[in-house]
């Protein structure tokens, strides 16, 4: 099986799973350690107006872009990979009356839909550990920024290079497998063109 192949499936396996009844049930409404609390920290950071268009990358069900809608009222676009949860996150934006606000579609951190320049700040939390190749998605974060685009993320780091014995499916969707040390994510993002890391 070649690496591009391993990684497709992989992508897909950890998508499926995100999008699952299972995950929904075991996660709630936390997705990501630190839930909205540490959401809404990250996009006080952003600097956000309501002239502001944001990307929420790796958005699952929305909740993210969801509050930051309403709380910020800028315009968030979230991107998944997993139909389910574009759907979903489509249609509890209908329910908040947030439609005109946030959308939601299907897509793939390392090959963005989005045209170059076109959102103003980024968000991804406790995802980028989970894409196989995380320099293709940090240099398509830079990419769909304008000039004076932000990033805000978090992620989970781990101080060896490799965990021996955590490479299989259950820890890439535990997001350990391929968690990388805090500085080679900021190498990573130096490396994609973001100035201040």
């Amino acid at each position: 099986m070649s690496r591009a192949l391993a990684a497709a499936e992989l992508k897909q396996c950890c998508a499926s799973f995100y999008g699952s009844d299972a995950a929904r049930w075991l996660l709630a409404d936390c997705w990501h350690p630190g839930g909205l609390t540490l959401t809404r920290h990250l996009a006080a950071q952003l600097q956000l107006s309501a002239d502001s268009r944001l990307l929420d990358v790796a958005c699952g069900t929305g909740g993210s872009a969801l509050l930051i809608a309403e709380v910020f009222g800028c315009h968030v676009q979230g991107v998944d990979l997993d139909a389910r949860n574009v759907a979903q996150a489509g249609q509890a934006a209908a329910e908040r009356g947030l439609s005109a606000r946030a959308s939601f579609e299907q897509g793939d951190a390392e090959g963005l839909a989005a045209a170059a320049g076109r959102f103003d700040a980024l968000l991804c939390e406790c995802a980028l550990c989970t894409f196989p190749d995380k320099r293709a998605a940090a240099r398509e974060f830079h990419r769909v920024l304008c000039a004076d685009g932000r990033l805000a993320m978090s992620d989970v780091t781990r101080r060896a290079e490799r965990l021996s014995g955590l490479e299989d499916l259950a820890a890439w969707v535990g997001c350990v497998a391929d968690a990388w040390p805090l500085a080679a994510y900021a190498e990573c993002l130096r490396e994609a063109g973001f100035d201040e890391v």
